[in-house]
Formats: C-alpha cells, structure tokens, sequence
C-alpha cells in the first residue's frame, strides 16, 4: 500500500511539473496541455513492457518527459527491453557431465512465467549439512570441528573444500531392516571412547572430532533438514557407492524416508552416482532423525555383503529448496583485511556471513552460511578512497554492513 500510495504522489508531481512547462512545447503552440499518466508497465521475460507517457484531454498527442529534454511528442511510448526470468517452485537437481563427485551437481528450476528451464538461484538453496546447524545446534555445532571436506580434487583432507557426509552400512544387513539416523553422542570422556569404538563419531583426547573405525551402520556427520509444520519439503540426496569393488561388486539400493511415512529409493553400483529425490512433511523444526532401508537387488533375500565381512560404504550431500526468504545478514567473523590504503580494492576473504530464513517474514526456521562470490558489495570492484567508511552487503534481497578504514598512505593489515 505504501508503494502505491508513493506511486501516485509520483505521478501527480510529474503531471503538474508537466503543465507547468508544456504551454508552447514542440509540436503544440495553441494547446495548454491536459495530460493524464499512462502507466509505466515492467516487461516479462516474454513481453515487453513499456515506459510512462502523457496523453493531452485535449489535443490527444502522447508525449514522454525528460529532465534534459522537457516534454517531447512521441508516436508510442518507450519499448522497455525483456526482464529476466523468474524462479518457480519447481525442484530439479542434475548431474554434471562426467560427475565424479557427490558434488558434481547443478540445481535448476522452471520459469514461473515461461516455463524455460533455468538455474536456481543460490539464496533458495540450502545445503543439508554442517551449515545449517550452526545458530541452532548448541553444543551439536561443535560436531563439525574436524569436519571431512571435498576439495576440488575430490580430496577428503580436513579443511579440503566443502562438506559431505559418509555413511557405512554391516554386512549382512536385511532388506527390511529398518537404520535410525541420528545425531551420535559427543563426549571427551575416555572411558566411553573405549568403550563404543566402532558406533560412530567421538571426540578425541586432542580435541578434534574424529572418526573412531569399526563395524556397524553408522554416518560420519548427522544430516540435518529445517522442516516447518505442515509445509512439505522437498529434498535431494546425491549417493556414491564408494565401496571398494575388489571386495563387493554388487549394486546396493538405498531407500530414505525423512517423515516415517514416505520412502524413495535409487540403487548404485560401486563408483557410481545416483540422485534420490523425495519428499515429505515433519511437524518438528529440525529433523535429524531419518530413516534408511538397504538391499542387494542381486541376493535372493536382499541381504547386503554377498558373503563378504567389508560392509557398504556410500558418500552423500543433499540439498533442497527453501520456502522461506531470506530475513536477515549476520556478520559471523570479519573479513582478513578492514583497513586499506586508498586506490585498493576490497577484499572479502575470510569474512563468515549467516543468512537467516523467515516464512511470512516472521518466523525463522533456517540459516546457512552464504557463499561469499553469491553477494553484491556496495562498493563492487571499484578502487577504494578515503570516504568509503564502510561496505554493505546484499544478498537475497538483505543487507548488512561492516565498517572499514581507508587511509591515503599504506594500509595497517593485510
């Protein structure tokens, strides 16, 4: 309503600054023009619109109207060009030609307008992983010390690159057997170390979080998903069966259910890469508890190992489309360098920025960490000078901003 109402007022200046000055103006020397606003009109990605005009009561001429050029007769009002698409609801995750990787993958969606296909864009991603959690979690945050991170070799050195989970399932398995996916229990206690090898990730003596070998169905780190009470949620899980294939060369089929009622499935050979796409509805906000069901489509009874003691072994990221808009920037750590010497251009590396989710811009169910190349900076790749004071920082339609200093000798760090 308030933009309406400024609209108006606009208008309504524009029309009077018009009359004003349009007695004598080209085209009409005997007409006080009366002119009435045509309204500008956006354009689609599939129409053009058009820009404001004047027709005269009077004499029924259109004009437009410039601060440069005052008011000038046109045949037909100024063609804007084709707008940009926009991003439906619709979820479609692809793999990369040639994937290697679990995080191989591209994310497009359909034009609401036109139907073409086209990429989703970042700020309704999230990924169901480390992220996620980390303003909700509590002590749960601190699992993901230590986190196992893809580089861009496919590496899995801590601090490689972005993170996924692992997930290892016993030989022998049944194929109705049913495996609870939860969140492990974390403790320094050296007694329950030793005691629970084997089940799954415990906090060393040094104070990492490690992965302590064994035997048994368990994941490296618990996946996480923001659900919202009777919103369905659609999720897509990128599977790689990195089972060592000298040992076990048959398919296995992972099936994965997120609510208790609604299962899907995919089976991947070792090597290979698979997508399971599902869908549910949770009355909890944060779901971590899911559900898994896996068989060998090549055993009589669907049992895993096929005589082999080595046990399943499959890598995994997800990611889903978000419901919310994006609420919120917080500043979770500042970047490297904050004080420059003129003629220098900003750098953002290091800084850490938390986007907070709001479903009817009221209640937040969701944050993530942004990707800092998917943010604009108010100050772009522009030398910085001596005014520049601060930057701020947009994305998703939010904004925040951190101060910096410019000084006109040598900067102070970096």
């Amino acid at each position: 309503m308030k933009n309406k109402i400024k609209k108006i007022i606009a208008a309504t200046v524009a029309v009077a600054t018009l009359v004003i000055g349009c007695i004598g103006a080209a085209g009409c020397n005997y007409c006080a023009h009366q002119l009435d606003v045509i309204e500008k009109v956006e354009s689609t990605c599939i129409e053009h619109g058009h820009g404001y005009s004047y027709r005269c009561k009077k004499c029924n001429k259109l004009f437009a109207y410039t601060t440069e050029k005052g008011l000038y007769e046109i045949s037909e009002a100024e063609e804007l060009p084709l707008g940009n698409h926009v991003a439906s609801d619709a979820f479609n995750v692809k793999l990369k030609d040639g994937a290697t990787s679990v995080l191989d993958f591209e994310v497009k969606t359909k034009c609401a307008v036109c139907d073409a296909e086209m990429p989703m864009p970042d700020e309704k991603l999230a990924t169901i992983l480390a992220p996620n959690l980390k303003k909700e979690a509590g002590r749960l945050s601190q699992a993901y010390n230590g986190t196992y991170l893809y580089g861009k070799d496919g590496s899995t050195e801590k601090g490689a690159g972005k993170p996924y989970t692992q997930i290892s399932f016993k030989a022998k398995t049944k194929e109705n057997d049913v495996i609870s996916l939860n969140a492990p229990t974390y403790t320094k206690d050296q007694e329950y170390i030793d005691n629970h090898k084997g089940q799954g990730l415990i906090y060393q003596k040094d104070g990492e979080w490690d992965w302590a070998h064994g035997w048994g169905s368990y994941q490296r780190f618990p996946l996480f998903i923001p659900f919202k009470e009777g919103v369905e949620r659609k999720v897509c899980y990128i599977i790689k069966n990195i089972t060592d294939p000298e040992y076990y060369t048959d398919p296995i089929k992972v099936s994965w259910c997120v609510d208790g009622n609604t299962w899907a499935d995919v089976t991947v050979a070792p090597g290979e890469i698979g997508l399971l796409n599902l869908t549910g509805n949770h009355d909890d906000i944060n779901v971590m508890n899911q559900y898994v069901k896996v068989s060998n489509p090549n055993s009589t009874n669907g049992e895993l190992g096929n005589g082999s003691a080595r046990p399943m072994k499959i890598e995994i990221v997800g990611v889903f489309y978000t419901y919310g808009t994006v609420q919120k920037l917080d500043i979770d750590k500042q970047p490297v360098k904050t004080e420059y010497a003129a003629g220098e251009v900003f750098d953002p590396t290091g800084m850490e920025i938390y986007a907070t989710y709001a479903v009817d811009d009221k209640e937040y169910y969701l944050g993530k960490l942004v990707d800092l190349d998917k943010c604009e900076y108010s100050v772009g790749d522009k030398p910085l000078t001596k005014d520049d004071t601060k930057i701020t920082i947009t994305y998703g339609g939010a904004r925040v901003s951190i101060n910096i200093t410019v000084t006109e000798g040598g900067a102070a760090n970096g």
